[in-house]
């Protein structure tokens, strides 16, 4: 997915155009009306990512599955300064993004241990580039490159970073 990427308002079709530069009035540091077309044309390409997301996880629904979504870095869109888009990772809109772990009840059912250690999980801090070794834990395959501490799921080692 492109997602919220710059160029937002080349990230969704038309029928996704539902903020507008009116809605975004007293959300930002700028008020002119281009920074409010800018984050205008954010929101819906957001709003359209996840009805993608949403798809995505629909397909999935009735199968034992777990659908994991990520961003690879957020953006900046005016929140506090002047600035829209990414490359300086001193915003936390930038550096922080969140995780979503989707389970199926066919997940949750036959997976549980899996699935209380994902729970577990949900408050943690961790960063994204160690991702391999959590898709290879919940696969549970062990390899000699894997590292238990640098999976997100790994209860014990979690404390001391």
């Amino acid at each position: 997915l492109m997602g919220a990427h710059e160029e937002f308002s080349k990230r969704y079709p038309p029928e996704f155009a539902r903020f507008t530069p009116e809605d975004e009035a007293g959300r930002g540091a700028l008020e002119d009306a281009s920074a409010r077309a800018v984050r205008a044309a954010y929101d819906n390409a957001v709003l359209y990512d996840d009805a993608i997301v949403d798809e995505i996880i629909r397909r999935f629904e009735d199968k034992d599955a777990l659908v994991i979504f990520i961003s690879d870095h957020g953006e900046e869109v005016y929140d506090t300064r002047a600035q829209f888009g990414h490359g300086d990772e001193t915003s936390p809109w930038q550096r922080d993004v969140p995780m979503v772990f989707w389970m199926s009840e066919a997940f949750r059912a036959h997976h549980a241990a899996d699935a209380a250690r994902i729970a577990a999980a949900r408050e943690r801090h961790w960063q994204s580039d160690e991702m391999i070794h959590t898709i290879l834990d919940l696969m549970h395959v062990r390899t000699p490159s894997f590292d238990e501490k640098k999976s997100l799921l790994d209860l014990d080692g979690q404390a001391e970073r």
